[in-house]
């Protein structure tokens, strides 16, 4: 029990810091100190190994320092780190949505929960239904990773749709494809229960479906489902970024997959840790690990997001 409140403490430490991070821009909007002047170049020699000249050896006070760019990096991080937040969230929705249609359209069909008198309702409904079964079938041969690729690649030959567009677009339709995870299950759930006493109890005291669906389906019965399933698709669409950046197909400058493959490339091991001299050694530290504890933490927090949302939902 002590370990187990220690754990999620920790855990609400690191959303406030998170928090921190994401409104760093409006606590620092001028994200440079005005004493700042110094600049660090990057150089490959023959050797392939990087070398830094600092003009000036004095660093701002600022919570991660300076990058190779003379910039705020915590800034950089922050900015990054809302881009990605942005993709993400708006992904979700239309997984959520588009999840929530077929798997409802798909549960209904074959189900008569309409009056004998209402034939052109049960018709439109079948005809609704089956159209959703076919889509959901569909969606379950085609791996989500290939939809990725070749919607990204898609897009690529359309210049006119600057590349934040296209990382979005391309997370749109992964969405729609990944939205199964949540319709297959949500139309067992409907099949299972519609024959239930409640069910069928609710029907006669003139609850209507859409009540129904909402209250009985969606919430008693499919709503932990459906939160794993968004924490699942977060982490997914955050992960994809980087992907995808790293085979140079990335929507924005400032995005988690740019600053974890910028230093990936900049900073290889050998110049990080041989470079001792520097007097800037423990910043280079820093500026490379940074994005990837960053990420690892928030794909943790996630996690834990989730698992506390469902208990307190229980």
């Amino acid at each position: 029990m002590l370990f187990s409140n220690l754990f999620n403490y920790i855990f609400v430490l690191i959303s406030f810091i998170i928090m921190f991070i994401i409104f760093w821009p409006e606590i620092n909007p001028e994200g440079k100190s005005p004493n700042y002047d110094e600049v660090c170049k990057y150089e490959i020699t023959n050797d392939h190994t990087y070398h830094c000249s600092w003009i000036d050896p004095k660093f701002p006070e600022l919570p991660l320092g300076r990058d190779d760019d003379s910039e705020d990096f915590l800034m950089k991080l922050s900015l990054s780190f809302r881009y990605d937040l942005k993709l993400a969230i708006l992904s979700t929705v239309i997984f959520l949505i588009s999840g929530l249609i077929f798997g409802i359209s798909s549960g209904f069909y074959g189900i008569t929960f309409f009056n004998k008198k209402s034939f052109i309702i049960k018709s439109i409904t079948n005809v609704i239904s089956q159209i959703a079964t076919i889509f959901i079938e569909f969606f379950q041969t085609i791996p989500i990773i290939l939809v990725l690729l070749i919607t990204r690649i898609f897009f690529e030959n359309y210049p006119e749709i600057s590349p934040e567009n296209k990382m979005l677009y391309t997370m749109f339709v992964v969405a729609i494809f990944g939205s199964i995870k949540i319709a297959i299950p949500i139309t067992t759930i409907i099949k299972k229960l519609h024959k239930q006493e409640f069910i069928l109890a609710s029907k006669a005291s003139g609850l209507s479906i859409p009540k129904i669906v909402v209250k009985h389906i969606l919430y008693y019965e499919s709503r932990l489902l459906i939160i794993a399933e968004l924490m699942n698709f977060i982490l997914f669409v955050v992960l994809a970024e980087v992907l995808m950046t790293y085979f140079k197909y990335g929507g924005s400058n400032y995005s988690l997959g740019n600053l974890l493959v910028k230093y990936y490339y900049l900073y290889n091991i050998d110049f990080i840790f041989n470079s001792a001299n520097n007097p800037h050694h423990y910043q280079l530290i820093l500026t490379a690990l940074s994005p990837v504890i960053f990420l690892i933490i928030l794909c943790l927090h996630i996690r834990w997001l989730g698992s506390r949302i469902m208990v307190f939902t229980d």
